[in-house]
């Protein structure tokens, strides 16, 4: 068991509610709780999820995280930094370095003092384990578990602002959440806990783009390689699945594991609506490639229960369309480790794509026409706030962003919006299911690719070179959204030329190719719970009609 809660107070109330919160759906569920004075502390999910414990006189301490065989180094590790920090001379900086190197596919860490009401917390440099803070009234909490939160303090008020770009983009930029008072917490901070205050200390936040001139191209593809050498290995001694896509992050990673002789099993699925198909063809012939077998999956429809769970789960945070995976992910074994390549295209493509007259002026406005899920003015009427502040607020977040020109700060803003947002919220919910991991994010991989300019990434001019180098078979089998091969370089650069011009802004083109409307009689309960609450508004008339079914998942996840 593992995803960690920390409440301080001293309102008994708050306290019973903090234990007693029950558990969305899961397999084994786990429940410790432990208090110390009006520290209270809870290790709650299921089974699968791996954590360490342990305490001194003094201290007791908690660790989540893949830990790659390292149990003995983490114990003693932890040991040793319990004894620092009771002693006031803990070096916070060394020791997440060496929680990096111990926990390299992320981690989450709290300490407690058991005499006086003092922790600490530490998340890693990405934020790969997403951690959520919350101060009202009388409490602070600290959580791994949004549920939880809400079970703790209910009553939580609504946030305009962030429901209006999470309706409009999927997410909600910086460290805002749905509801005013709960916070995410940014990659690589130390939150030091009291009982009446709550410092925090940014220690390590890598997750930003930043280029390194000083990287050789010739370099470059020789040193990837052995990143991903070394990030293959630490998964050697454990049982593996891959859940392969027809696009090319799983692709890259089942030609490494296949080169390194690591076994593992490649698993893809066929969804209820065919939307998969091209997907798993491709698929089966990078299997064939490979000589290797692909065992496809069937799924049917969501069931109502499914998509429940999701919004129970991650109370409207991450999308919950996505609920028709759960008898997928429940398919795997708990002692199975589950492998995706999702963020390889935020790592090792070109991040950005600005057209060359686009400034810092003009960055909001091709956000939305680039990214928005839905019209702006249909986020206006479902949020409250006008088109005009939607717009500033966009502008606003980018500008506090500002890294070096309007190309860089766009690149950061996808990746602390898409990647911070969209990725490690998806990759934590399909966690609560299976036990789950995207590699590509390993230290000190991602930190690398982090830093290769986009120059050396253009036209996936670095994904082809790794591709086939590892297997030119595998790499010349047609990416499915593309529908040629990723060697194709004049193929690519004109595919990319075109998206560019289509949200330039010099071309009257919806933001985004919206899914059919959905008959609200056709949807799932769960979801035409939305149709009363469009008729309590008045935009029933007006919007119902044009409304998708992605759009009714995103309403309601607003309405809590």
């Amino acid at each position: 068991m593992a995803l960690l809660s920390i409440l301080v107070s001293e309102d008994e109330w708050l306290h019973s509610r903090f234990s007693g919160s029950e558990l969305p759906d899961c397999a084994n569920p786990v429940v410790f709780n432990r208090r110390e004075g009006a520290i209270s502390c809870r290790i709650a999910g299921p089974s699968h999820i791996r954590f360490f414990s342990g305490e001194t006189d003094s201290v007791f301490w908690v660790a989540e995280g893949w830990a790659a065989g390292n149990e003995r180094v983490v114990e003693s590790m932890m040991l040793q930094a319990a004894t620092e920090w009771h002693a006031g001379n803990l070096h916070l900086s060394a020791f997440h370095s060496r929680l990096t190197r111990s926990f390299p596919h992320g981690f989450v860490v709290a300490m407690f003092q058991k005499m006086q009401p003092v922790a600490l917390v530490l998340n890693d440099c990405f934020g790969r384990l997403p951690l959520y803070s919350c101060s009202f009234g009388s409490g602070f909490m600290i959580s791994r578990q949004i549920f939880h939160v809400h079970d703790v303090f209910p009553g939580q008020m609504a946030d305009n602002k962030g429901r209006a770009f999470h309706l409009l983009l999927g997410f909600v930029p910086g460290d805002g959440t749905l509801w005013s008072n709960i916070k995410r917490v940014s990659p690589g901070q130390a939150l030091h806990v009291g009982l009446h205050d709550v410092k925090v200390e940014i220690v390590n936040n890598a997750l930003k783009i930043n280029p390194d001139a000083s990287i050789r191209p010739v370099q470059l593809v020789d040193h990837t390689r052995k990143l991903l050498a070394q990030m293959a290995d630490s998964f050697s001694h454990t049982r593996l699945a891959l859940s392969m896509s027809g696009g090319l992050d799983s692709r890259l990673l089942a030609q490494v594991f296949h080169h390194h002789q690591i076994p593992f099993r490649m698993v893809s699925y066929h969804d209820s609506a065919c939307s998969a198909s091209r997907d798993v063809d491709v698929a089966r012939q990078v299997a064939r490639c490979l000589d290797m077998p692909l065992e496809v999956v069937s799924l049917d429809e969501a069931s109502e229960a499914s998509y429940r769970l999701l919004h129970r789960l991650k109370m409207g945070l991450n999308y919950c369309g996505m609920a028709f995976l759960i008898p997928f992910l429940r398919g795997f074994s708990a002692n199975e480790l589950v492998l995706t390549g999702d963020g390889g295209d935020k790592l090792l493509a070109p991040l950005g794509g600005l057209p060359p007259f686009a400034g810092m002026k003009g960055l909001a406005g091709f956000v939305i026409r680039k990214h928005a899920l839905m019209p702006l003015k249909w986020a206006e009427a479902f949020s409250g706030l006008e088109e005009g502040a939607i717009k500033q607020l966009l502008h606003q977040e980018l500008m506090a962003l500002f890294r070096i020109d309007a190309a860089q700060t766009y690149a950061d803003f996808l990746l602390r919006g898409r990647a911070f947002k969209w990725l490690f919220e998806g990759e934590d919910r399909n966690r609560w299911f299976a036990n789950h991991q995207a590699p590509l994010w390993s230290e000190p991989l991602a930190s690398f690719l982090l830093s290769v300019p986009m120059a050396e990434k253009e036209n996936y001019r670095l994904f082809s070179k790794l591709l086939y180098g590892y297997h030119p078979q595998a790499a010349a089998v047609a990416n499915a959204n593309w529908g040629f091969e990723v060697g194709r370089t004049n193929a690519i650069r004109w595919l990319l030329l075109k998206q560019k011009i289509k949200h330039s802004g010099f071309v009257n083109l919806i933001p985004k190719k919206h899914s059919p409307p959905a008959s609200s009689s056709s949807l799932p309960l769960f979801l035409a719970e939305v149709v009363p609450w469009l008729n309590s508004v008045g935009l029933s008339q007006t919007l119902g009609p044009s409304l998708s079914e992605e759009h009714y998942c995103y309403l309601r996840s607003m309405m809590e």
